[in-house]
């Protein structure tokens, strides 16, 4: 349920978690709206009962079609402020984001909810293009803050997808 702030023009809308998928060779899986331009990181509501984590498998299942995510951190926290044309209250989505891989490799990811996303989209990690390909500049921001990080994980996966594709590995 959003809960408004003192002033009554703000309200935080309930949490959210997502994930920066890390697939072959050190790219990160995007989700993407139909009839809406840009990328964005499978996220959505954390809803009742659920942890973050479990938000996170759901929601990367629904928008990517990764059927089990393996966990290696959480990343941080972001947050997506925008105003509500109609009443002008100021909406803000607070994100928890975790690094994943999908437990399985596949050559092709489809999202559970084919009527509102289109098919998932690898790009690999090259911030000059994900300036421009992101839907929500908060996102892009959350990237540029963590981008050691997430430039660590891309080569670490890259030799480690190598690997697997090699049969040097279980998956």
């Amino acid at each position: 349920m959003p809960s408004e702030a003192a002033d009554g023009n703000v309200i935080h809308l309930p949490p959210r978690a997502g994930a920066l998928i890390f697939v072959e060779e050190g790219m990160l899986l995007f989700s993407k709206k139909k009839n809406r331009k840009g990328l964005q990181f499978p996220k959505g509501t954390i809803e009742s009962g659920e942890t973050p984590e479990q938000a996170k498998d759901r929601e990367a299942f629904e928008e990517v079609g990764v059927h089990e995510l393996e966990t290696y951190e959480e990343a941080g926290v972001y947050r997506i402020c925008k105003t509500q044309k109609e009443t002008k209250h100021i909406l803000i989505k607070t994100v928890q984001m975790f690094v994943c891989t999908p437990q399985t490799l596949q050559d092709l990811y489809l999202p559970a909810e084919r009527d509102t996303y289109d098919e998932p989209v690898k790009v690999p990690v090259d911030f000059d293009f994900l300036r421009n390909a992101m839907h929500h500049r908060e996102e892009f921001a959350f990237l540029e803050e963590h981008e050691s990080m997430i430039q660590w994980y891309a080569e670490s996966f890259y030799g480690y997808y190598e690997e697997c594709l090699a049969g040097a590995c279980d998956s």
